[in-house]
């Protein structure tokens, strides 16, 4: 093996063990050991398998290698073993198919003679098409974000390859020019990839930065309904003595029309107009309390049915991201019409939890694959609070239904609070 060639298989064996990182992730979320840790064992992976393929050059050695480098990779990952030989036989068949593509389409192979490391260029490609594929399918996050880029993101491979492929044929007498402009494009692909694989972890961190944002405003918007009825609470313990002394005086004269009255005043002075729902939970009390105020200050008219128990045994923090999305969205829309009508239902009737969101708006609803989008003009930046509350219905096996027609949006919801924990 010449110069060119161990350079090339240098670089395509890392590019290779990036796909291979990507494809764990498809099937392993939670891992055993820390970032650190996992990256070590990457590298250790890559620095044997190309040292093997390098120095001894053995097609049965190199699979013997590999196959038993990709499981020692799958058990810094929580997994049955059944689980981890099963994603370590399916990495490395697609990785053979592939090889044996790459070979059959883009060289004149004769079985048993030395190859140029070039085919190796095209088999990373094809691996990462069938990466993003996969991704597209069982990828959690391809299914809120991913989708929407996959088109795009499987052209640059296929025509990484077409390149290739015509450069093989223009450059066969110039190996030293063709494994540059190889390793050009692959370089290429390995650098659009890191970049988009960097920009949607970004992406999630100011989505978990704009929900902690509004978590710390519900918290303290709950805080100052909660000092200001306790103020409330130290007043008419102070003026009890007094109000004790006024009813008595009101039922010594028989007054009792009176008394009513002055009970009612006293009722009225202990409520606070902020405080919407008082269930007991906290978190769910806070975002409704929020948001409900929020409506109110923001639009005309603002109805809502609240019947929920005190002791309600959900997840509450996947509870207040549905209600935080829906309400959110409701006011916005709402805001934008003349009516500025919003209604909101939540109860619980036998282990199910019903929310109702129902507002006017002003303007288009988008659709995408037969999926509601957004009534707004940026599709891509308010067209994830829908889908993100999608994704928890369905991942509880609840109900969820949007209906719509020229001036009235409305969210129904049905959860089963023995799931939803």
């Amino acid at each position: 093996m010449d110069v060119n060639d161990m350079i090339i298989a240098s670089i395509v064996n890392l590019f290779r063990v990036y796909i291979i990182w990507r494809f764990m992730k498809l099937f392993f979320t939670d891992k055993k050991v820390e970032e650190k840790f996992e990256y070590i064992t990457y590298g250790l992976f890559y620095v044997i398998t190309l040292l093997v393929f390098l120095i001894y050059y053995l097609p049965n050695l190199n699979m013997i290698i590999n196959i038993a480098g990709l499981f020692g990779i799958t058990l810094i990952y929580n997994g049955s073993y059944k689980k981890k030989t099963a994603v370590t036989i399916l990495i490395y068949s697609i990785n053979m198919i592939c090889d044996i593509l790459a070979v059959s389409l883009f060289m004149n192979y004769t079985p048993g003679e030395p190859t140029s490391q070039m085919f190796s260029i095209v088999t990373v490609l094809l691996i990462l098409i069938c990466e993003l594929i996969g991704d597209g399918l069982l990828g959690k996050e391809a299914r809120q974000e991913y989708n929407r880029g996959l088109k795009v993101l499987l052209v640059i491979p296929a025509l990484s390859m077409v390149m290739l492929h015509f450069l093989a044929t223009a450059n066969l007498g110039n190996r030293k020019l063709l494994a540059v402009e190889g390793v050009g494009i692959l370089v290429i692909n390995m650098v659009v990839f890191y970049l988009y694989h960097a920009l949607m972890k970004m992406h999630q961190q100011l989505y978990e930065k704009g929900i902690l944002e509004q978590q710390i405003e519900i918290y303290a918007n709950q805080l100052e309904i909660i000092e200001q009825t306790q103020k409330k609470v130290r007043i008419l313990r102070h003026d009890m003595i007094h109000h004790v002394k006024e009813l008595q005086c009101l039922v010594a004269r028989d007054e009792n029309q009176e008394m009513m009255q002055y009970l009612n005043k006293m009722e009225t002075s202990m409520n606070n107009d902020k405080e919407h729902v008082v269930s007991g939970n906290k978190d769910i009390d806070g975002i409704l309390n929020y948001m409900l105020e929020k409506a109110k200050q923001e639009l005309l008219e603002v109805e809502t049915q609240i019947k929920i128990p005190q002791d309600l045994n959900t997840n509450s923090f996947e509870l207040t991201i549905i209600l935080g999305n829906l309400l959110d969205n409701a006011i916005e829309a709402a805001k934008q019409t003349d009516e500025k009508s919003l209604i909101f239902k939540m109860n619980v009737e036998k282990g199910l939890l019903f929310i109702e969101v129902s507002n006017k708006y002003k303007g288009q609803v988008y659709s995408e694959e037969g999926k509601i989008i957004t009534s707004k003009t940026d599709k891509q930046k308010h067209g994830l609070g829908l889908e993100s509350v999608r994704e928890i219905v369905d991942r509880h096996n609840g109900v969820m239904n949007m209906v719509y027609d020229n001036n009235k949006f409305e969210v129904d919801i049905m959860l089963y609070l023995s799931v939803l924990r």
